[in-house]
């Protein structure tokens, strides 16, 4: 896998072997768990793009041309009429706004959610490669020995021990992070079930006798 995020697999196996041989079922569990930290970031990074800027991009395009409209009409018109119609436009610019405003809140929160989970299992296979080779290195090298007359066994269970507070350590703080984004998450469809979008044209913009030509100066 690019980026450097390929699960460690040949550690991870000289974790396990040693782990089973000092009874520390945990450090065992924990290897378990990264494995399936990572998921899919491609994923995650295509739907934030689908919110911005591929949606986003939409609703500036369709408030750029409200805003020309609203130029245009300047021009020519003025009169009660006129008057209730921009404020229409108006209404109809701040629901874009608004939208835009969630757009970009939803896909900043799918990438932090990212970029937190990525930068967490990086974190974990790094510390899993450490372990392994701190065991290799108490052990001399040579996988598969475990010379307990040297008090080896001590010291593996110790690195492993150390290995499962590391990672634990990560993975509270990566759920800490996670369950922040979920309440920004909330607030954000709290935003969208409040997102105001006029309906309907007030009937005073379609009087056409109260639209005049604007005078020129």
């Amino acid at each position: 896998m690019a980026n450097g995020l390929a699960f460690p697999e040949a550690e991870a196996q000289t974790i396990i072997e040693y782990a089973r041989r000092t009874s520390a079922p945990a450090a065992e569990a924990i290897v378990d768990r990264v494995r399936d930290w990572l998921g899919h970031p491609e994923t995650v990074t295509d739907r934030a793009e689908a919110w911005d800027p591929a949606a986003k991009r939409a609703i500036v395009d369709a408030k750029e041309s409200i805003v020309a409209c609203r130029g245009k009409l300047a021009e020519y018109w003025e009169g009660p009429a006129y008057d209730s119609f921009m404020a229409y436009l108006g209404s109809i610019e701040k629901a874009f706004d608004d939208a835009h405003d969630l757009m970009s809140g939803m896909s900043d929160l799918m990438e932090n959610s990212r970029e937190t989970v990525t930068e967490t299992y990086r974190a974990a296979i790094q510390s899993i490669g450490d372990c392994a080779a701190d065991i290799l290195e108490a052990v001399g090298g040579i996988p598969g020995t475990t010379p307990d007359w040297l008090g080896i066994l001590g010291e593996i269970a110790r690195l492993l021990a150390k290995f499962v507070r590391s990672v634990t350590d990560l993975e509270n703080q990566a759920l800490g992070t996670i369950t922040e984004y979920g309440e920004t998450g909330l607030e954000l469809q709290r935003k969208a079930a409040d997102l105001k979008v006029p309906t309907r044209m007030p009937s005073s913009a379609g009087v056409a006798d109260d639209w005049g030509v604007r005078r020129q100066p």
